[in-house]
This record gives structure tokens, C-alpha cells and sequence, in this order.
């Protein structure tokens, strides 16, 4: 399933306007949060990065962004994945950021 603007704000009893500042502010930080996982896995830092994991979590569930979410959930028990797997949940984590920017400056452009 793809985001949704509308429904999103519906969800947190926001207008689509009033979910755009959060939106910016959430487009701000999360490539921070993938690049920080990417430094910790690299590092073996693995506390670091289920901490950043879970911020990134945390903040795409609030938002309604249930993939992202649960690939940061996934990549949050870093621990239990082989290297590989981990490689791909971060790469999947940037994919799905793309997308979702993608489609929220698309409706904000055209509203």
C-alpha cells in the first residue's frame, strides 16, 4: 500500500495542510537516521544503531508509514540478521523514503 496524504492526516485528526510541516520535519531527519545505520553497521556499533532504528520507527509509525516502520522494526533487532539481510532492510529503508517523499511532494504540489 502507498501513502496517503489525506488519509494520513484523517488518521491524526490533522488537515493535509497541517500534516505538511510534520511531513518537512520528518524528510529532514530520517536520511540522518538511514545514514547513521548505515555508520553504526559498518562499525559493528549495533546499540547505535537499534537506537536510531528505533527513533526512525517510531517516527514513520506516528507519520502512518507502516512499511517503513516495520522495516526499521526489523532493522532495530540488528542483532538477529546477518549482515546481508541488514544490508538489504537499509537499502529497502532508502527505497521506501524515496517513494514516500516522492508521493507527498506530488500531492502537495498539486494541492
Amino acid at each position: 500500500m502507498s501513502y496517503s496524504v489525506p488519509l494520513a492526516a484523517s488518521e491524526l485528526m490533522l488537515e493535509p495542510s497541517e500534516l505538511k510541516g510534520v511531513l518537512d520535519l520528518f524528510f529532514r531527519s530520517a536520511p540522518q537516521k538511514i545514514q547513521d545505520a548505515k555508520i553504526f553497521m559498518e562499525s559493528g556499533n549495533f546499540t547505535g544503531l537499534s537506537k536510531s532504528m528505533h527513533a526512525l520507527k517510531g517516527l514513520a509509525l506516528s507519520l502512518h508509514m507502516s512499511r517503513m516502520g516495520e522495516l526499521a522494526a526489523k532493522a532495530e533487532r540488528s542483532d538477529l540478521l546477518s549482515p546481508e539481510s541488514l544490508h538489504e532492510i537499509i537499502r529497502q529503508l532508502e527505497i521506501e523514503l524515496h517513494e514516500i517523499q516522492n508521493i507527498v511532494d506530488v500531492y502537495y504540489q498539486n494541492e
